[in-house]
């Protein structure tokens, strides 16, 4: 469940001494300087009552910038965040509104009044006691990899797939 409580998505700005080709060709990821330029704000990384977005614009001494977006997956998936991007990038470049508007509509997402419940959904019942999952996963131990897929890799994983 999301609490809105209308405080806004998480903002930090922040000034690195380096310029880009001070990072040579590591770029891609893994990128072994996140860590240093990435500020880790207290309780973003918890699984619960963590900021649902957090952005964060470093400026480089070249006068590029580096733009960090972390959200919770629970409020968007890929598609969403996608278009949110978008919305904000033709926002910087001076357009007045996004082309894609987006749908404050909340009401479609709102249950009938007086709910129906159509079928048995075992996942939405009380949990009793949550404490149990969040001790047999440890945080601290999690391996953290990142893999790039470019125009080779994604046509190799093609052409493995049946033909349709």
């Amino acid at each position: 469940m999301v609490d809105c409580t209308g405080e806004g998505v998480l903002f930090t700005e922040a000034d690195a001494d380096v310029s880009l080709k001070d990072f040579g060709d590591v770029l891609l990821p893994p990128f072994h300087y996140l860590d240093e330029l990435l500020y880790d704000v207290p309780g973003s990384s918890n699984v619960f009552n963590a900021p649902l977005m957090l952005i964060q614009v470093t400026r480089l001494k070249c006068g590029g910038f580096i733009f960090v977006i972390r959200i919770n997956h629970t409020i968007s998936d890929a598609f969403g965040i996608a278009q949110f991007m978008n919305a904000l990038a033709e926002i910087c470049r001076g357009m007045n509104e996004p082309s894609i508007s987006p749908v404050w509509r909340r009401e479609l997402l709102s249950v009938r009044n007086p709910p129906r419940v159509t079928c048995y959904h075992p996942e939405l019942e009380q949990a009793h006691n949550n404490k149990g999952i969040i001790n047999v996963i440890s945080l601290d131990n999690m391996a953290r990899r990142t893999f790039f897929y470019g125009p080779n890799e994604l046509a190799t994983i093609r052409s493995l797939l049946p033909e349709t």
